[in-house]
């Protein structure tokens, strides 16, 4: 969901890149479920992302533009994201 937010703010003349990929499977047993009987089913991915990661890249964007675009997927994410500029 954060992607299709990037996406829509920075528009098609950019690029995006997402340098992470969610490929840890977390598993969970339905409620009301004994004990036992084996492991639960997959009910969704995840990744650990280290402090310093590089989540995402863009490409031929604005600064004004990346940084609406960041704020608009904050909200989506359990932490901190921070804005780093190449030169």
């Amino acid at each position: 969901m954060s992607v299709r937010t990037l996406v829509r703010k920075i528009k098609r003349t950019a690029r995006l890149w997402v340098r992470m990929q969610a490929t840890v499977p977390v598993t969970k047993k339905p409620l009301g479920v004994r004990m036992g009987k084996g492991k639960g089913a997959i009910e969704y991915y995840a990744c650990a992302v280290r402090p310093g990661q590089v989540v995402f890249e863009m490409d031929r964007v604005p600064r004004k533009v990346a940084l609406s675009a960041l704020d608009a997927v904050q909200p989506k994410f359990p932490c901190r994201l921070v804005f780093v500029e190449w030169s």
